[in-house]
């Protein structure tokens, strides 16, 4: 799978924490942020890092930065 079809595969939601998680927000932040439940967060966390297949949330931020997938500022 290539990673244009990895990042196709994501939800809205999933793409937005990921974009966090690329900005180095914990889970309580990325919920503050999004509006939403931490343990909803955790639960799109794992989802993004199946999707990813990567190991763990650096892992998939440092893939999503590397891919272009969003700008930092």
């Amino acid at each position: 799978m290539n990673s244009i079809t990895e990042y196709n595969n994501l939800t809205e939601q999933e793409t937005a924490v990921l974009e966090c998680l690329t900005h180095g927000m914990n889970n309580e932040e990325i919920a503050q942020n999004l509006t939403v439940q931490p343990c909803t967060v955790k639960a799109h966390i794992t989802s993004i890092l199946k999707k990813l297949i990567v190991r763990d949330r650096l892992q998939a931020a440092i893939k999503a930065i590397n891919e272009g997938w969003f700008k930092n500022k």
